[in-house]
């Protein structure tokens, strides 16, 4: 009987023994698997990201693919027109026509036609003025032109004598050939020339003696390229 108790007691240790030498082996088992399992999930979560990205990518393309080709416009070469001519902002004079007091074409003197001239961003000198003219039952002479500073013409400017105030610029002795239409006038009768200075404005007016004028007499005036006006 007493070796049955201590041989059963023996097998309860040695039971005891087996089941503590085995039981960091099945601990170290359960963790490895756990590992395994996480390092498996992290793979998965790599490969899911992966895709997502590749999908995003294969949805551009296809955006990309369905719009329109942007065509670059071609820029043509321009070819200047023929008879024209191109001038630099920098050289161009600026000219305007400004109205008469008066369109009664008084006797004997008589102011025919006004206007202004504008410099630009060089001084520019002007040799003449051309006009342009239809007169009928009227004779007009000596045509002259005076120059102001002023669009009130009230400051002459250009003058060949301060103390006289002589501000004529051009002068045209004789009459007008009614056949002719056109008259150019030199400016030489007062300075050596006449400059328009940067950014200046200057005013000028036509004068002329009116001789034999009839009651339907008239006289339709302008200036290069500027309007014309009629004076009866």
């Amino acid at each position: 009987m007493k070796k049955f108790h201590t041989g059963f007691i023996y097998l309860i240790i040695t039971a005891i023994l087996v089941l503590a030498l085995s039981a960091p082996a099945l601990s170290s088992a359960a963790y490895a698997h756990a590992t395994l399992l996480e390092s498996i999930q992290q793979q998965i979560y790599e490969i899911l990201a992966a895709v997502g990205r590749i999908q995003a990518r294969i949805e551009e393309l296809i955006m990309e693919a369905a719009q329109p080709p942007v065509v670059a416009p071609v820029a043509l070469p321009v070819e200047p027109l023929v008879g024209t001519e191109t001038l630099s902002p920098s050289t161009e004079l600026v000219w305007k026509f400004l109205p008469l007091p008066s369109a009664y074409l008084s006797e004997p003197l008589a102011i025919l036609y006004r206007f202004s001239i504008t410099g630009s961003t060089i001084d520019i000198t002007i040799p003449s003025v051309t006009f342009t003219y239809n007169l009928s039952d009227v004779s007009i002479k000596n045509l002259e032109i005076y120059a102001f500073s002023d669009e009130f013409f009230s400051a002459p400017t250009f003058l060949r004598s301060s103390a006289a105030k002589q501000n004529r610029v051009g002068k045209q002795i004789g009459y007008l050939d009614a056949q002719s239409k056109t008259v150019t006038i030199l400016f030489d009768q007062g300075p050596p020339s006449v400059t328009i200075p940067v950014g200046e404005t200057y005013y000028f007016e036509l004068r002329g003696t009116v001789v034999g004028k009839n009651r339907d007499a008239f006289l339709t005036i302008g200036a290069g390229e500027l309007s014309s006006v009629t004076l009866e």
